[in-house]
């Protein structure tokens, strides 16, 4: 379970791996009843993306229940039902009426039976269910999410069309790091704002040598990876700028086996250091785009429309440090 920031939306700034049209398609989305399916692999940011539609519902003032689908495979799923809503009810003046969205992940590993009880309750929402002698209204809805491709999983007769349908009236598609390493730069600064304050650091930058090694590793842990490669480099750095020798030696050891360029396509290259030169001018110069764009030797409106382009967010988490340089 994460718990991070305030609350989802300041937790994905935070992670920056959601891109501008895809906060569009949230938003239009979100306050919907509209039941969703999350794809991504494993260590992105899934969860926090379903709190943030869950707070921007009409059911934002009702729960949000987290489950792991593969938790659920040898229980009872009305009785799981029927113990989360009674334990996570909040207030309402119809006694047993519960609303709530349910978020579960891995929906992948849910095995069949549990595809067809979960199928089952999903044709009732709105309806009620008897639990020892009672009827129990409920009302919610459901956003799952997956590590891996359902289309193929349905192909191979291991997940059922039909539920698939239902919990997929909105896709959603949530990359990896590996998957999109522009956003390295922007997401290292949060993590790098975030631990140096919290730690009360006198720590100014992080080394463009730095993000080359980032660029070139993989990172299978994701976002969660990163921001722990930055924190342990704030804790152990005692110097201005956050350099190689600060980070992990796993990570340099893997960094040394790829020669510089080997792996790496030109369009995607490009795009990272673009995105990084645009970055630091604007750090540099406080977030004056007029001064960034002169610094770059570029006019404003090419400054502009390379930030939109490059899906550079710097209208919020880093206005908060006026001291980086």
């Amino acid at each position: 379970m994460l718990s991070l920031g305030k609350t989802a939306k300041d937790n994905l700034i935070l992670f920056g791996n959601i891109s501008i049209s895809l906060f569009s398609i949230i938003d239009r989305v979100a306050p919907t009843n509209l039941n969703i399916l999350i794809t991504g692999k494993r260590n992105t940011t899934k969860e926090l993306l379903a709190r943030y539609i869950h707070e921007n519902s009409n059911n934002a003032k009702d729960s949000f229940i987290y489950a792991n689908s593969n938790l659920l495979n040898d229980i009872s799923l009305q009785k799981w039902f029927y113990d989360n809503f009674t334990v996570h009810k909040k207030a309402s003046s119809i006694k047993n009426k519960y609303s709530a969205t349910i978020y579960l992940d891995e929906i992948d590993l849910l095995n069949m039976a549990g595809q067809v009880k979960l199928l089952e309750i999903l044709h009732n929402n709105n309806s009620y269910i008897i639990v020892k002698g009672e009827k129990f209204h409920y009302n919610f809805r459901v956003i799952c999410g997956s590590n891996i491709n359902l289309h193929s999983e349905i192909l191979n007769k291991n997940f059922r069309e039909d539920l698939f349908s239902f919990i997929s009236q909105e896709k959603l598609f949530l990359p990896s790091l590996s998957e999109s390493k522009e956003n390295i730069p922007q997401i290292a600064r949060n993590f790098f704002i975030k631990y140096r304050d919290q730690f009360k650091k006198e720590i100014f930058n992080i080394h463009d040598e730095v993000f080359n090694i980032f660029y070139n590793y993989d990172w299978p842990g994701g976002v969660f990876e990163l921001e722990s490669v930055i924190k342990r480099a704030i804790i152990f750095c005692d110097d201005e700028i956050i350099t190689k020798k600060h980070l992990p030696s796993d990570l340099l050891s893997v960094n040394e086996k790829i020669q510089f360029g080997y792996s790496m396509n030109l369009n995607d290259s490009l795009r990272f250091y673009e995105k990084l030169l645009i970055d630091n001018a604007l750090e540099v110069n406080k977030f004056n785009k007029e001064k960034a764009a002169k610094s770059l030797g570029i006019s404003v409106a090419t400054l502009y429309r390379r930030i939109k382009e490059l899906n550079i967010k710097c209208d919020h988490l880093l206005q908060e440090s006026d001291d980086i340089i």
